[in-house]
């Protein structure tokens, strides 16, 4: 018996663009492989409830109010070296918000 091809789609539900766009990935994917098996999930369902809230809730928060702010921590966080303690920080918190989803995603 041959296992069927999978696709799977991620997305976070941090503004409608980012859905919109996983949507497009998927309804085409669907059109394109009929027989493939195509899954939409969203990350933040597999989050805990305060890292997703906070995170985000903080993105829309930051990119309504102040987008050079958002600008800026993007910038930083693409360039940081991977030592910096800023850099450790972010990767324990998301390490600690999105525990679920890692597990999910090894299945």
């Amino acid at each position: 018996m041959t296992a069927s091809k999978r696709i799977l789609v991620l997305s976070v539900s941090a503004g409608a663009g980012h859905t919109q766009a996983a949507q497009a990935l998927s309804d085409t994917a669907h059109t394109r492989f009929p027989d493939w098996q195509v899954e939409h999930v969203d990350v933040m369902a597999w989050c805990r409830p305060l890292f997703s809230k906070v995170y985000s809730g903080g993105y829309m928060k930051i990119v309504a109010r102040a987008p050079l702010v958002w600008a800026g921590l993007y910038t930083h966080s693409d360039k940081a070296r991977p030592a910096a303690f800023s850099e450790r920080v972010r990767r324990w918190l998301q390490h600690w918000g999105m525990h679920r989803a890692e597990s999910e995603l090894q299945r």
